[in-house]
């Protein structure tokens, strides 16, 4: 931005006129000629009228009135910015992910980044919490932008979706939830974006898992067997279907080589 605004309120709002809501405390001093401390004073103010929120240091998000009452912008509208403003890659992921594809089981208050390391704390602002996942093994495929109204933002595609679920089932909150998101995710998967997605560096357990799933309990054998092969030639062992669990006398399931310690329940 070349123009300078006389005052830091007038600045925000031209940041509207154009389509924006997030700005930095850099940007903000380099466009309004006053002392740091004079634009620092006027950013608390605004921040106290609940016009501006501080999303992470000198980093804000702007108010707008359709979302006065909540006190935030829902995070899909500004969580781009913020990681670009971070410099880290990112997309949304597991819960969060799978609302945006049509499975609307997603906890309200929690808000799910996967991110590469070094870690990030939770964020936890005006009752919403958004958490930072990291992984290792950062995807080559399924990582979609999606368009929003305030710009755009990197989302997990279905299939890398059921894949980050199944591996991080504890933040899911369970297998039998899984199962039910899966379910519905499964009307937005395709076999061949599947097989694209699994053919990176991925945890053979998962993979295992996630067929199991979507084979035995699901029956979606369009979605599992096209990646059936590919799981035998990594030599897989033995899993048990819940890590951390006891399998003593528990059955197993011979093709996807799973220990059925825990039952799977799609019901209500």
């Amino acid at each position: 931005m070349n123009q300078k605004f006389k005052k830091t309120s007038e600045f925000i709002k031209d940041l509207q006129k154009k389509g924006r809501y997030t700005f930095s405390l850099e940007e903000c001093l380099e466009n309004v000629p006053k002392q740091p401390v004079a634009v620092k004073r006027d950013l608390d103010r605004l921040k106290k009228n609940e016009e501006i929120l501080s999303i992470w240091k000198g980093f804000y998000s702007i108010i707008t009135l359709e979302y006065a009452t909540r006190g935030i912008m829902p995070p899909i509208l500004f969580i781009d910015s913020l990681m670009k403003y971070l410099n880290k890659d990112y997309y949304v992921g597991l819960l969060s992910a799978a609302a945006q594809h049509g499975a609307s089981h997603q906890q309200p208050q929690e808000f799910f980044i996967i991110t590469k390391k070094p870690p990030i704390r939770p964020l936890q602002k005006k009752g919403l919490c958004i958490n930072f996942i990291v992984k290792n093994n950062w995807p080559l495929k399924g990582i979609e932008t999606q368009k929003t109204s305030t710009g755009f933002v990197q989302v997990s595609s279905p299939e890398l979706t059921a894949l980050d679920l199944t591996t991080y089932v504890k933040r899911t909150g369970g297998f039998n939830r899984l199962a039910v998101i899966l379910n519905e995710l499964t009307e937005e998967m395709d076999a061949d974006r599947l097989l694209k997605v699994i053919s990176g560096k991925q945890q053979i357990t998962s993979l295992q898992r996630l067929g199991y799933i979507l084979d035995r309990i699901l029956e979606k054998p369009e979605l599992s067997e096209a990646f059936y092969e590919y799981m035998k030639k990594q030599k897989a062992v033995y899993v048990p279907l819940q890590a951390g669990k006891g399998f003593d006398q528990a059955k197993r399931d011979s093709k996807w080589k799973i220990i059925l310690n825990v039952e799977i329940d799609l019901s209500p």
